[in-house]
């Protein structure tokens, strides 16, 4: 017994906690695999999930021990539906009639092992007076150093041998049960939070057992959260009030581990951004409300997708190869798109017709637009070089304070940044470069 309790301080699951942590109404089942002990290959079933459906509770009972038919049956862990357990250790207990004790009616249990041979170095048996697997019961307990299981049944010991009955008025059983007043499951966290054990199964030879069903704690506390995801409290479900949402998977407020909703941004141009998106603008992939407003968007709220088209949608001219002129909206159109651009008259250039063609150095030529080889840029709605437009072309031009200006590349100092064509300073492109002036006070102050 001094084992276990020095297994259990070992791994943290004397310690206590104030309120239901993310195992909270888990149950212990004990179910037979209908598999013979020797059989080769062991083809194992299925582990059970549906309470008390899947799990096997009775097994066969022979009337003649010395030609009984040696059997595994094998406990899990079992969580309630639509919780997120995070199962690190566990401490429970086995109590049955051996022969010992009972010349008639009893179970012989002849060895146990991790479940389908699963290599867990940590697992470790601890047994009762007399030794395992002779004791008619004793303690046990296990933990998983890989890190904690998080599914809602996780299998942990098997056990083989077989029941033996010659009194029928008395069938046997083997039980799980509470040990040393503690049994617990025991989390990841640092202290461990413990959860009790709220149910033990059993399995009956010749004689029904017992499945007990996980059910969910209404103690567990979890992370209620906002819809903008900035302010987090753990609370249990039925204080976390509407609109706020409760995520069960999520039981710590610091770090915030609360989602920062995303949905549809509405640009002006009519373009439609959503998360997650390919889009090569600043929005993406992280399409919040704040960051919608910040590129003068408008936010159609949360979860709300692109498909279908939540956008009003600009017209301009759509120019095609051909030289003929279409209004659309830029996600309708598959040629060169301007925004209010018409086609009464007809700006579109004809086929033949050679517009300005802008080099990275800011040259000028005039190209048809299939000749005009990125990355170079074609711009339908200049028809010659002189003067040279693409000398007006502006973008994102960042300083070493972070501090955006528009200008064109010529006039941007080779000394900063620039962050190409077209860019821009709403929202602000430019990070801040810390220099051996600048403070740490400072550098923090620029992102609040």
């Amino acid at each position: 017994m001094k084992q276990l309790l020095w297994f259990l301080a070992v791994l943290g699951l004397t310690a206590s906690a104030a309120s239901a942590g993310p195992n909270a109404g888990g149950v212990l089942w004990v179910h037979d695999t209908g598999v013979t002990r020797g059989s080769d290959p062991l083809d194992w079933p299925a582990d059970p999930v549906n309470c008390p459906g899947d799990v096997v509770v009775t097994a066969p009972l022979s009337p003649d021990p010395t030609t009984a038919v040696r059997r595994y049956w094998k406990v899990y862990a079992a969580f309630p539906p639509g919780s997120s357990p995070r199962l690190k250790s566990v401490a429970w207990g086995t109590e049955f009639t051996d022969n010992v004790s009972s010349a008639y009616s009893y179970v012989n249990v002849e060895g146990g092992s991790v479940c389908n041979g699963e290599i867990t170095p940590a697992t470790v048996f601890f047994v009762g007076v007399g030794g395992f697997p002779t004791a008619s019961g004793g303690s046990i307990g296990q933990s998983f150093p890989p890190g904690a299981r998080t599914t809602l049944v996780t299998p942990l010991f098997m056990f083989w041998g077989f029941g033996y009955n010659g009194d029928a008025s008395a069938n046997p059983t083997w039980r799980l049960v509470e040990t040393i007043g503690d049994a617990n499951f025991g989390d990841d966290r640092i202290p461990v939070t413990r959860d009790p054990i709220m149910g033990y199964g059993t399995l009956g030879f010749g004689t029904p057992g017992f499945a007990p069903c996980p059910v969910h704690d209404p103690t567990t506390l979890a992370a209620c959260c906002d819809l903008e995801g900035s302010l987090c409290e753990v609370t249990t479900q039925a204080d976390c009030a509407g609109p706020n949402v409760w995520h069960d998977d999520l039981y710590v407020c610091d770090p915030n581990p609360c989602p920062v909703p995303t949905g549809a941004c509405c640009l002006p141009d009519g373009r439609c951004i959503a998360t997650p998106c390919t889009s090569p603008t600043p929005l993406c992939p992280n399409t919040t409300a704040v960051a919608c407003a910040a590129a003068g968007g408008t936010y159609m709220g949360n979860d709300v997708s692109c498909d279908p088209m939540p956008c009003q949608m600009s017209a301009g001219a759509c120019c095609f190869p051909d030289g003929t002129c279409e209004v659309q909206s830029q996600t309708e159109c598959t040629g060169d798109w301007t925004l209010s651009g018409a086609c009464v008259p007809n700006t579109c250039p004809a086929p033949d017709d050679p517009r300005a063609c802008c080099d990275l150095q800011r040259d000028c030529r005039l190209t048809l637009q299939a000749d005009c080889a990125l990355p170079s840029q074609w711009h339908a709605e200049w028809s010659a070089c002189d003067p040279n437009e693409c000398l007006t072309l502006t973008g994102a031009c960042c300083a070493l304070d972070g501090t955006c200006s528009l200008t064109t590349v010529s006039t941007c100092d080779p000394s900063l940044t620039w962050r190409g064509d077209l860019t821009s300073c709403e929202p602000n492109l430019c990070p801040l470069l810390p220099t051996e002036r600048a403070s740490w006070g400072q550098i923090k102050n620029r992102f609040r």
